[in-house]
């Protein structure tokens, strides 16, 4: 079965040209096409862009953290410092403060029994 086209094709050499011509343009396009390498289009290109962005920008958010996490770490490094300095400074006013006391409760033992040997004496 051929259509009206076909016959009307076939009896014109005019559109028989025309027809050949197209077919050979179609060949030669689909030939080239086939010894291209394959090309990312335009989709992939605008997708291949967009994660190139968004992992710019990942990338640029991840060094910033790292930055800040640097910079906490050497804050609490330093604090660390100064508290242990403190710690140790507690320390030895602490043991200060306990020698001093041991001396006072040992004179005011001492001034104890002095009174109570004295108290003891008046009486005899």
């Amino acid at each position: 079965m051929t259509s009206r086209t076909d016959r009307f094709v076939q009896d014109s050499p005019a559109l028989t040209g025309l027809d050949t011509e197209i077919r050979e343009y179609i060949q030669r396009d689909v030939t080239y096409l086939h010894r291209q390498p394959v090309r990312p289009d335009g989709d992939s290109q605008n997708i291949n862009s967009l994660v190139q962005r968004v992992a710019g920008v990942s990338m640029s958010e991840i060094d910033h953290l790292i930055g800040q996490l640097r910079e906490a770490r050497n804050t609490l490094e330093r604090e660390g410092e100064r508290v242990q300095r403190e710690i140790a400074g507690y320390a030895e006013l602490n043991h200060t403060a306990r020698v001093y006391i041991e001396n006072i409760s040992d004179q005011i033992a001492e001034w104890q029994t002095g009174i109570s040997t004295d108290q003891r004496s008046d009486r005899h």
